[in-house]
This record gives C-alpha cells, sequence and structure tokens, in this order.
C-alpha cells in the first residue's frame, strides 16, 4: 500500500479537499470533494477519517505577499541568507512576525527566485482549524503555483497565459516558450464586475508577448462558461481565449473526472506532494507542529532564555573584574609616584607624600626638580585615567557619552569601537554623507572630546546607506564628565 496523500483548501466559508495515493504505480487522485460552511461550523467535521501520511493546506494566494528576486549566486545556503532580508525591502511586512518561503523560479544556470512572506499567526490558526489526531498539517504550501503547475502539465508547449477564476482569488501566470514561469499575478474575483476589470489589469501588466490564453476555474459552469469567455477576451482585447483540456493531466478516480477543472489547486497540492513538479513549491515552515507552536518568532526565543541569563552574568562578573582590576593599578601608580618624589626630591630625609608639596629642600637643583615634576604630572594624568575608569567603568561611561552627544532623530548605528590609551575608534552606518557630518559636529560640540576626525567614510557595498569610521582624541579625564 502507497502513501495516503491529503489535501485541503480552508476558506472563510467553504472548504474542499482532495485525497490520493502515490505508490510505485504512480500517482492517483481517489475522491474530490467541496462544502458550504454554515455559520459557525467546524471543518473538522467535514474531513475524512483516518491516518494520513502527508497531510497539505493550501496557503491562498493573497495571504502572503511575494516577489520574483535575482541574486548573484546559486547557493541555496547563500540565498537563504539574504532572501527575508530582500523580500522585506518590497512588501509590507516584517521578518518578526513572518515566515518566508522561497524556491527557484526556473532552471537556468542563476535562475530568478520566487519567495513570499506570510504572517506567523495566520498560518498557525490556518493549521490549527483542520488539524486532529492521525491528520496532522505537516505541509502549509502556497496554493498560486500548485494551481499553475497543473496548467502547465495541461498544455505542454509554452508560450501562454493560464488564467485561473477560482472561488476566492484569480491567478494568472505566464509561461515562456520553454514552459518556465516568467511572471504571476494574483488578484481578487468579487465582485464579479471588478473580475474582468482586475484581470486585464494584471493581464497588461505582464506584458505577455503570447496572445494565447487558457482559462480554468470555478466560473467555468455550463451556464455560465460562454459568459466569462466572452467578458474576458472583450476585456483582455481579443486575445485567443481557450478552456482547459476536458482531460486531466493527472490519473483520476472515476468520481472526481468530471469536475476536476474547478479544482486545480487541490491536484496540484496532490502533484506537489506526490509527483515531480516543476514550478517553484513554496512550503511555509515544513514539519509544522501546532501543539507546540514551535513557529513562532516569541518560542524561538525561549529557549535561549537561559544562555542569555548566563552570558549576563558573566558579563557583570567580567566587569567586576575589570574594575578591581583597574582600582590596584591604581594605587600602584600612586605608591611608585610618592616613593620617587620623595627619594628625589629629599636627600637623606623623609616626608610623607601629603606633605611633599610643603616640604622641599631649597638644596635640590633645579633641573631635577623640574624632571621630577614633570614625572609628577605624567603619573598624575595616569592615576586619574585609572581613577574614571575604576570608579565609573570607562568602557560603560564612553559608550554612555557617545549616545548621548548623538541626537536621536539622526539615523546612525554605531557598529564596533576601540580604545588605545586616549585615542578612541569608532566604526558605524547612517543614511547619507550629511548625517556623518552631523555626527562630528555633534560630537564636537558635546565638549567630551579633545578633537573628532573623520577617517573613512564611502557608500556602503550593498549600496544602503553609508559606512564611517571616526578618530576620537579623550580629554584629561577621559569623558569630559
Amino acid at each position: 500500500m502507497g502513501n495516503r496523500i491529503l489535501a485541503i483548501i480552508s476558506g472563510p466559508d467553504h472548504l474542499a479537499w482532495a485525497s490520493a495515493e502515490s505508490s510505485v504505480r504512480g500517482l492517483r487522485v481517489l475522491d474530490i470533494a467541496r462544502f458550504e460552511l454554515e455559520p459557525g461550523q467546524s471543518p473538522l467535521e467535514l474531513l475524512p477519517e483516518g491516518k494520513w501520511d502527508r497531510v497539505l493546506c493550501g496557503v491562498g494566494g493573497r495571504r502572503a505577499a511575494f516577489r520574483f528576486l535575482d541574486f548573484p549566486f546559486r547557493s541555496r545556503q547563500s540565498v537563504q541568507q539574504v532572501v527575508g532580508s530582500t523580500l522585506e525591502a518590497h512588501v509590507p511586512m516584517t521578518l518578526e512576525e513572518s515566515a518566508v518561503s522561497w524556491d527557484w523560479a526556473g532552471t537556468e544556470a542563476r535562475p530568478p527566485v520566487l519567495a513570499a512572506m506570510a504572517d506567523c499567526d495566520e498560518l498557525a490558526a490556518l493549521a490549527e482549524r483542520v488539524s486532529a489526531p492521525g491528520r496532522k498539517v505537516n505541509r502549509l504550501v502556497w496554493t498560486p503555483t500548485c494551481v499553475l503547475e497543473i496548467y502547465r502539465l495541461s498544455h505542454e508547449q509554452g508560450g501562454f497565459v493560464a488564467l485561473d477564476v477560482g472561488q476566492d482569488e484569480t491567478v494568472l501566470g505566464m509561461f515562456d516558450e520553454r514552459g518556465q514561469l516568467a511572471d504571476l499575478r494574483v488578484t481578487a474575483c468579487r465582485p464579479r464586475e471588478a473580475l474582468l476589470e482586475r484581470v486585464a489589469w494584471a493581464y497588461r501588466s505582464m506584458s505577455p508577448t503570447s496572445r494565447l490564453v487558457i482559462v480554468g476555474g470555478v466560473a467555468l459552469n455550463p451556464s455560465g462558461e460562454e459568459d466569462l469567455l466572452g467578458g474576458l477576451k472583450e476585456a483582455l482585447g481579443g486575445c485567443d481565449l481557450q478552456v482547459l483540456p476536458p482531460d486531466c493531466p493527472l490519473v483520476l478516480a472515476e468520481g472526481p473526472a468530471s469536475n476536476w477543472r474547478s479544482h486545480a489547486a487541490l491536484l496540484g497540492m496532490i502533484y506537489a506532494a506526490g509527483g515531480n513538479p516543476q514550478l517553484p513549491v513554496l512550503d511555509f515552515l515544513p514539519g509544522l507542529d501546532t501543539e507546540r507552536d514551535g513557529f513562532r518568532p516569541a518560542s524561538l526565543l525561549r529557549p535561549l532564555l537561559p544562555w542569555a541569563v548566563a552570558a549576563a552574568t558573566a558579563a557583570i562578573l567580567s566587569t567586576g573584574l575589570e574594575l578591581y582590576r583597574l582600582d590596584s593599578s591604581l594605587q600602584r601608580i600612586e605608591r611608585r609616584t610618592a616613593d620617587i618624589y620623595t627619594r628625589a626630591m629629599f636627600s637623606g630625609g623623609t616626608a610623607s607624600a601629603g606633605t611633599l608639596s610643603k616640604n622641599v629642600p631649597a638644596a635640590v637643583g633645579s633641573g631635577l626638580r623640574l624632571k621630577m615634576e614633570m614625572k609628577l604630572s605624567q603619573f598624575s594624568r595616569e592615576a586619574s585615567l585609572a581613577s574614571s575608569a575604576a570608579s565609573t567603568g570607562l568602557p560603560l561611561r564612553l559608550m554612555a557619552v557617545l549616545s548621548a552627544a548623538v541626537p536621536a532623530d539622526l539615523p546612525v548605528t554605531l557598529d564596533s569601537w576601540q580604545q588605545d590609551g586616549r585615542s578612541l575608534r569608532v566604526a558605524g552606518v547612517s543614511d547619507s554623507f550629511e548625517s556623518v557630518n552631523r555626527v562630528q559636529q555633534s560630537l564636537e560640540e558635546s565638549g567630551s572630546f579633545a578633537s573628532v576626525e573623520i577617517r573613512d567614510v564611502h557608500a556602503a557595498v550593498n549600496g544602503k546607506g553609508v559606512n564611517f569610521q571616526l578618530t576620537l582624541t579623550l580629554d584629561d579625564v577621559g569623558t569630559g564628565a
């Protein structure tokens, strides 16, 4: 016995499902069903019973924001690292609240990528709505490419536009001469008056190279097929409209064979699970576990909490040890200063460090005295720096001074900084060269630094923002405070 496959599409007021069996003899669709839901009715009571090896739930085209993206590499690992942030820049959604899925949209050396982003909460609710013991959803499949896969199988030659008028949305896909997906549009199909206008706009926006349009979907019923085709032909400017062929590209049982053209999405999902799809298949979080809700961003961060606490504890201990070391260094410098000054300024006498300035013998030579005064001044500066670091934590204080000096309205991010004595190097990213100049001016006006110089400034490699490096010289007390 082969694997049992169940594909489900759950809408606000309807439910559709298809069952199939995949074995060494091939893929065979067993049944297709569609139901209108009564108010408050659960879809669970309308789904087939039994244990299923693969359960797919369809994610409607308008539930996700999608784009075709081009990258200069074909490594899946490289694309995975950048596809989310790249897509986020083109759609009105954020990575923190969304799940991203992508796949290659061709077979050439460097094909484009079809990527989509959907809300995590909506995905969770969609999977939970149809999951039950023995029927847990383990794949969330984006339906538009599944629909177009059936059209590709039904029309072997390339160079056409597929138009599927569904129950909730209309899908248009443009195929090039090689039969590969070149462009894609998803639009609402209600009300009927607006459908023709939306389809005409979507068709023209793709700039199709072929006038052949293959039409299918739930709207193609015996009573309304001719009327719809006439309206579409007029809206599309006299295109060569053809109805989806009556022969299904998949092996069907006798029951669902008559109305398969109304369920291209379900059949495409079945083929994505048990066949050899050529078009992109976008799966949102395969292996979804709705009970532990493992795909939510908050739950992904929860296991990291103990590690965050441990890291914070280690940072506090490290800071304490650093302050203790600096305080010890300060005491050693003070003792050494007092000892050197006493031995140099008093020949054979003794004096305490607190009375050095009052009891300097007149016999001491002026040259030696001048040298020792300069040495004492140097030690005093070192002691001042060590004292400031020990009492306030110099690294933390410098960070606070930098944050306070840069205005909050400046789009500036400080990535790193490095201190070498009184010199401080700061690297960051801003949105423009003018913002970098404003950062320099703000730091100079803060009074916390003796000098502020721009060492390097250039446009970022990715074209987003400006990278810069500043060199700051601390004043005598380290921060100007």
